[in-house]
């Protein structure tokens, strides 16, 4: 955080007058918000990128806690497991 509140500081040195404080701690280099699809977008070029289908990057998030021997979450293996397990009885019990 340290290194990145000196770069933000130096950011801010450069666009001068033209910074606006919102007290962010990322920002854009005028101090201004980040756009809320700039994520989304970024995240989007990246699967482009990689040449991954697009998917939430929520369900990336489980990627990182997973063992080697379970299916990736984004595979097809995995959502086929996921739709049966995840069914809804329409029985009465």
């Amino acid at each position: 955080m340290r290194a990145h509140r000196r770069a933000q500081l130096a950011e801010r040195m450069t666009a001068g007058p033209g910074w606006k404080d919102g007290d962010f701690v990322w920002c854009q280099p005028n101090g201004r918000p980040i756009g809320a699809h700039a994520d989304w977008d970024a995240w989007k070029a990246l699967l482009e990128a990689a040449r991954i289908r697009s998917v939430q990057a929520h369900d990336a998030r489980h990627t990182a806690a997973l063992p080697e021997h379970q299916p990736h979450p984004l595979s097809a293996s995995s959502r086929d497991q996921a739709g049966t397990r995840c069914q809804a009885s329409t029985e009465t019990v």
